[in-house]
């Protein structure tokens, strides 16, 4: 969804990271609203395993937002094709759990939840970066556009992207679960489990 790039605040002489837009998406009016309603709603977020946003902007239709710079790799680099134990598997999913959260506490949901967008810092705890997609639970149109990664998003994205909410995250949470403890990704198609009253 776009370019990410780090940078340092002169005034505060701190590192920032400071993520441009594809430019079509800026020329788009509906868009530059909802991107500037999202970039509000997510500077009001604050939890240690969110990643902070400074501060958003539109130059000559190059959208941008400048968040702070979270050192570490991504969960992906760490563990793809890898699985590792329970007790850490439920840490990071637990700190993950409590950071969406906060997010849906405060009225976003992710819609792109995945190794990629977890970075882990040297102390081994995850920050869940790039809420490129996010949008408040109160926007329920979105133009019929799907967005997620094949494998994490869930199927009720894919079968109607107009009425999601946060249970969309938490089955990407999920398939992330299944993948830190087998090592690889859940079996297609998803089978709902029913269970017996």
């Amino acid at each position: 969804m776009g370019a990410v790039f780090r940078a340092t605040q002169i005034s505060l002489d701190r590192p920032m990271a400071i993520k441009i837009l594809p430019y079509e998406m800026g020329l788009d009016p509906e868009f530059s609203s909802s991107f500037e309603t999202e970039a509000k709603a997510m500077a009001m977020l604050n939890h240690p395993n969110l990643v902070k946003v400074f501060d958003f902007g539109n130059i000559e239709g190059m959208l941008y937002i400048v968040m702070e710079l979270a050192p570490g790799r991504s969960l992906y680099d760490l563990i793809h094709g890898k699985s590792v134990e329970m007790s850490e598997a439920s840490r990071l999913i637990s700190d993950m759990c409590r950071g969406l959260e906060h997010a849906h506490d405060a009225g976003l949901i992710h819609r792109d939840i995945k190794p990629a967008n977890v970075l882990i810092d040297d102390s081994a705890h995850p920050k869940i970066v790039d809420f490129g997609l996010a949008r408040p639970l109160s926007n329920t149109h979105d133009g019929g556009t799907i967005y997620g990664t094949k494998g994490y998003t869930a199927p009720e994205v894919l079968t109607d992207p107009n009425n999601i909410d946060q249970r969309a995250d938490i089955f990407s949470v999920g398939a992330m679960l299944y993948e830190l403890l087998t090592g690889q990704m859940p079996p297609h198609p998803y089978i709902p489990c029913i269970f017996p009253q």
